[in-house]
């Protein structure tokens, strides 16, 4: 495919050229950076104490995990991890430190990856798993069950005094609804 830039005032025709990612099972680092994920990076008791944090980020590529560490400190926590010292190694902004034992782990792969939002628990930087990635694993238990349908009337059923407060509590939100109306 060819584009061209017309340049009325010049009678001119440039050519542009651009690279058109192909389809592929490959992943394209340059059109899905990692970006700021929904889980927030302090608490609201940190920040109110001044807490300045990078946010947490989420890896797009499946299967990885980001906290926003640039290369430069990586390299760094990399350089004082071969001099074997045990130092707290800055990162960013004001007052945002990671310790190297932390650092160590993720660059060793210890630490759980995964491209889900993670909540960082105050300032150990062990990843924990927010309440709603919780939800969804017990959402998909369930969903993953296999379905019984029960054809008995509701007199014969074992749960048959809550499938009757059930009837009853959907008929008076309907009834509610109703005269609202």
């Amino acid at each position: 495919m060819r584009v061209y830039r017309l340049h009325p005032q010049s009678l001119l025709i440039q050519p542009l050229s651009f690279i058109v990612p192909r389809r592929s099972d490959q992943f394209h680092p340059d059109l899905y950076p990692p970006t700021r994920g929904p889980t927030p990076a302090a608490s609201l008791a940190e920040w109110q104490a001044g807490l300045d944090v990078v946010p947490v980020q989420l890896q797009l590529r499946p299967g990885e995990f980001c906290v926003g560490m640039t290369s430069a400190a990586l390299s760094t926590a990399l350089h004082i991890r071969q001099a074997g010292q045990s130092v707290i190694v800055r990162i960013g902004f004001r007052r945002n430190f990671l310790r190297l034992r932390d650092l160590q782990r993720s660059i060793s792969g210890q630490l759980t990856t995964t491209s889900k939002p993670v909540q960082l628990k105050g300032r150990s930087g062990s990843p924990k798993l927010i309440t709603s990635d919780l939800n969804n694993e017990k959402k998909f238990r369930f969903l993953s069950q296999i379905t019984r349908p029960d054809y008995r009337a509701v007199e014969e059923r074992e749960d048959c005094e809550e499938i009757t407060k059930l009837i009853e509590v959907t008929q008076k939100v309907q009834e509610g609804r109703r005269s609202s109306r």
